[in-house]
Order: C-alpha cells, then sequence, then structure tokens
C-alpha cells in the first residue's frame, strides 16, 4: 500500500496546436468541446481531489473556470513547439502545488479513455508500491523496421503479426506518479513503471485531423453507446 496523498489531475492544453486548429476548444461531438468533455469526466472521478488547468490559451481558462478549475497560467517557451516533453513534464510538476503528493496526468485528446479505466489506474498505483508509476500503453504488433534493419523479428523466419513479441507504446491517456518523481526523472513514467493496456478505442489519440474527424464519427455514431464515455 502507497503512502496516501492528495492527487492533482493535470489537464495540458495548448493555443498553438500545430496539426489540428484550436483543437482543444473546437466542437467536438454534442455541442460541447474536448476540453469541456474531459473536465466533466474528470470530476466524476472521486479520487481526484483537485483539477488543475496548464494552458496559454485565454479561451481555455475562460472554460476552466466557468467549472472552478484552478488555472496555471503556461509560461510562453513551455507552450511552444521548441519545448521538449521532458522539460514540459519537469515544469508542470514544479508548478503543480506542493500539497499534491501525486500528479495525474490526463490530456483532452483521449476522449474515449472510460472512467473506469481512470479509476482503475489510480487504485492500481494506490494499492501497489512496488511501482513507482502507471502509465497507459498499446501494444504494437507489426514487423518493424528502423535504419534498414528489422527490430523485433527475423525477416527470413517472419512470425505471425500475433506471435510477435510484445512492444508497448506509451500512450499518456492517463498516467500516474509522484509529483517528486516527476520532477527527479522529467517524465511521467519511473523506473518501474506499471503498464497498464487500453483497449484499441480508448488509446485513440487525437493528434491530427484525420484522428479528430474519426473520433467526431465515432462519438456521433455512439460506437460506444453501452459504455460511459
Amino acid at each position: 500500500m502507497r503512502e496516501p496523498g492528495l492527487c492533482a489531475a493535470i489537464i495540458p492544453v495548448r493555443k498553438g496546436s500545430q496539426r489540428v486548429k484550436n483543437k482543444n476548444t473546437r466542437k467536438f461531438g454534442d455541442d460541447t468541446t474536448l476540453l469541456e468533455h474531459k473536465i466533466k469526466q474528470l470530476k466524476n472521478i472521486k479520487m481526484i481531489d483537485e483539477i488543475i488547468l496548464t494552458t496559454d490559451c485565454e479561451k481555455s481558462m475562460e472554460i476552466g473556470r466557468s467549472y472552478g478549475l484552478t488555472i496555471l497560467e503556461r509560461e510562453e517557451y513551455y507552450a511552444s513547439s521548441e519545448c521538449n516533453n521532458s522539460d514540459f513534464f519537469r515544469y508542470i510538476a514544479e508548478k503543480a502545488p506542493e500539497k499534491y503528493k501525486y500528479l495525474i496526468y490526463t490530456p483532452v485528446t483521449s476522449p474515449f479513455i472510460l472512467d473506469t479505466t481512470i479509476e482503475n489506474i489510480i487504485q492500481k498505483f494506490k494499492s501497489d508500491d512496488q511501482y513507482d508509476s502507471v502509465v497507459p500503453v498499446e501494444i504494437i504488433r507489426h514487423h518493424i523496421w528502423m535504419n534498414g534493419k528489422p527490430l523485433n523479428y527475423d525477416p527470413e523466419k517472419a512470425p505471425n503479426t500475433q506471435d510477435l513479441p510484445d512492444v508497448f507504446a506509451l500512450n499518456y491517456a492517463c498516467s500516474i506518479i509522484s509529483r517528486e518523481d516527476q520532477i527527479k526523472y522529467s517524465s511521467l513514467c519511473g523506473k518501474t513503471p506499471y503498464f497498464y493496456e487500453l483497449t484499441q478505442f480508448e488509446a485513440l489519440d487525437i493528434d491530427t485531423m484525420h484522428d479528430f474527424e474519426v473520433a467526431q464519427l465515432l462519438y456521433k455514431n455512439k460506437y460506444l453507446k453501452n459504455l460511459k464515455v
């Protein structure tokens, strides 16, 4: 069992989305936005003590304030493409109030992760201290090459894809780690992570306009009509 402590969910929103203009605040699904969709979802999770919005977008700040979120206005460099992920992960942990011992990273670009999955990830982290973080992953089963060489198979004895070794791709739809370790490692993934496998649907991440349109179609057609998303 892990040492008790307050948990804050961090929602990162950047004004200058490069591939999808105004991605986080444009209309999505049932006449809401990706940001509002995520806020409403997180408010249903009882294990979250506070929701923090880190952003440089005034419209996002207005939305966040209307829902009673804590707003951390992001400095220009940390909202730019020049800032790498490691610098950003350390920055948001340093800016989070020190009273929050554990931080949950919850981007709006993962609209289909289920409430129950978020709860399970938090519960796994709280109940099993042999892992210093819980990170959602997708299992990649493809014949992969890099720099002109195969990475995960012998081309002369190519196995069926279902027989390939598991390769984990970090998804970040809902990661949890201590504030201290996120600063120490500049990462959402610690040195002894537990990899929580997502379904293909939950793992959908909106990065391009194609992703956004696919997500819209799935949402509007109630692809998961029997599940709470």
